[in-house]
């Protein structure tokens, strides 16, 4: 969803020309949005910040209280981290640039379609060294450094006993860790995991 209808076509052919991806319908203010039947059934919503009624930011509720299970992936012109921190507070999976090249938008759209998350990666590593402290510091999940080191296994895909011997360890003591990391992120898979922990600045986004 975009604003401008320039925008918005050169998105739906270059989206349209990759093999099993498909634009279900388009929409240029948030009201049309949630108006849309398409909302309910779309994987993947592409969300605009700027919108002419209110901001794609302030649209995240809204959407995820009309369908909770929406998977949003923010499209944007703005790189300040402060509108990405926003976007993933609201709700939103990624966070992908106006600037990037076609193939990017495309692959934003396939990792938040498959329950993953996606941001740049020069903007995770300057969303990440903005909030972990503060997130630390102020109540945020308390992981040990072995933890730290199987989450981030976790999130370059790797299985549990790649890890184990990666670090040395058993596989039973990954899946302790990775217990551990579900209990204390308060997620209920391994992908929600990761995707929580980019979220809170724990780790960032490969």
């Amino acid at each position: 969803m975009d604003d401008h209808p320039t925008v918005l076509k050169g998105m739906r052919v270059c989206i349209e020309e990759e093999e099993g991806v498909e634009v279900s319908a388009v929409a240029c203010t948030a009201s049309e949005l949630l108006g849309l039947p398409q909302l309910e059934t779309c994987d993947v919503i592409v969300l605009d910040v700027n919108l002419p009624d209110i901001t794609g930011i302030e649209a995240i509720p809204m959407i995820l209280e009309r369908r909770a299970d929406a998977r949003i992936l923010m499209f944007s012109m703005h790189r300040g981290v402060e509108y990405v921190r926003r976007a993933l507070d609201s709700g939103a999976l990624g966070y992908v640039l106006k600037a990037a090249m076609p193939d990017e938008l495309v692959a934003a759209i396939r990792a938040v379609r498959h329950d993953g998350t996606y941001l740049p990666r020069d903007i995770a590593v300057a969303l990440a060294q903005g909030r972990q402290v503060q997130n630390l510091g102020e109540g945020g999940p308390q992981l040990t450094g072995r933890e730290l080191e199987v989450l981030r296994q976790i999130a370059a895909g790797e299985p549990s006993k790649r890890i184990a011997w990666k670090l040395g360890v058993s596989i039973r003591t990954v899946d302790a860790h990775r217990r551990n990391l579900k209990r204390k992120l308060g997620a209920r898979s391994a992908s929600e995991c990761v995707s929580l922990a980019i979220r809170a600045g724990l780790i960032a986004a490969l």
